[in-house]
């Protein structure tokens, strides 16, 4: 990997002076394969890490985390784990020896995978229609009264 000093050099001897990307190359020392990143690509280079590291504290329990969400889902809202609940139970249960945070940031990782999907309803005009029932207060003969509609 070529260092920002080094990209800039490469781009200023490209764009201003006008060289080759060969003679680039030559003068520089580089392959013109790496000549040719650096011309396209003028932005800073970001490190990304490969792979995951492993979770040696948090491995042994994420398939009891992941038990504990599956059977939340068909619990009612309120009566389902939070992190720091989820924390607490590993805990007290299982002699978890690691720190809240870890378990915030794998249960946060998790939370989405078991989430309720919802598909939109879109239909060509005229092909479909959709009614509802409802309450609305109507005045019938000077008098005003609650009448059911459907809309």
């Amino acid at each position: 990997m070529i260092q920002v000093e080094q990209k800039e050099t490469i781009r200023r001897l490209y764009f201003i002076k006008r060289h080759s990307v060969r003679q680039i190359a030559k003068e520089l020392g580089h392959s013109r394969k790496t000549i040719k990143k650096a011309i396209a690509d003028a932005a800073v280079p970001q490190y990304r890490l490969a792979d995951g590291r492993p979770s040696l504290v948090m491995g042994p329990y994420l398939d009891t985390i992941k038990t504990w969400l599956e059977v939340d889902k068909s619990r009612p809202p309120k009566q389902r784990h939070t992190a720091h609940r989820i924390y607490m139970r590993l805990v007290n249960e299982c002699g978890f020896t690691g720190a809240e945070r870890t378990v915030r940031e794998h249960v946060a990782k998790l939370k989405p995978t078991f989430g309720e999907m919802f598909i939109p309803l879109e239909f060509d005009p005229g092909t479909d229609a959709q009614c509802d029932w409802g309450v609305a207060q109507v005045i019938i003969a000077g008098k005003q009264i609650n009448a059911q509609v459907l809309a």
